[in-house]
C-alpha cells in the first residue's frame, strides 16, 4: 500500500523546517523561508507546498488529489537539492 500522500507532505514540510533551522535560519517556517527565498529556483513552489501542508494540518477532513501531491512533493524535493540536501 502507498503511503497517505498527506503525511509525506507534512513530513517533507517538517524536513523542510529542520534543514533551514540547520543552515542558521530562525522563526516559523513562514520567517525561515521569508529570509532564504534567494536560495530556491521555485519559491512560489515552495510556498503553496507549504500551504498545501498547512490546509492538511487544519482541515479536519482534507483532501489532496495526487497530482497536488505529487506537485508539492517536486518543490520540496528541489527545494531540498537548492540548499544541498540530495533526496
Amino acid at each position: 500500500a502507498s503511503q497517505d500522500p498527506r503525511f509525506v507532505i507534512l513530513e517533507a514540510d517538517k524536513l523542510f523546517d529542520r534543514a533551514l533551522g540547520m543552515r542558521g535560519y530562525q522563526g516559523s517556517l513562514a520567517d525561515k523561508m521569508r529570509a532564504s527565498e534567494s536560495l530556491f529556483h521555485d519559491v512560489q513552489g515552495i510556498w503553496k507546498a507549504h500551504k498545501l501542508r498547512n490546509f492538511i494540518a487544519h482541515e479536519v477532513d482534507s483532501s489532496v488529489s495526487s497530482s497536488d501531491a505529487k506537485t508539492a512533493l517536486r518543490s520540496f524535493k528541489r527545494a531540498f537539492r537548492d540548499i544541498g540536501l540530495s533526496l
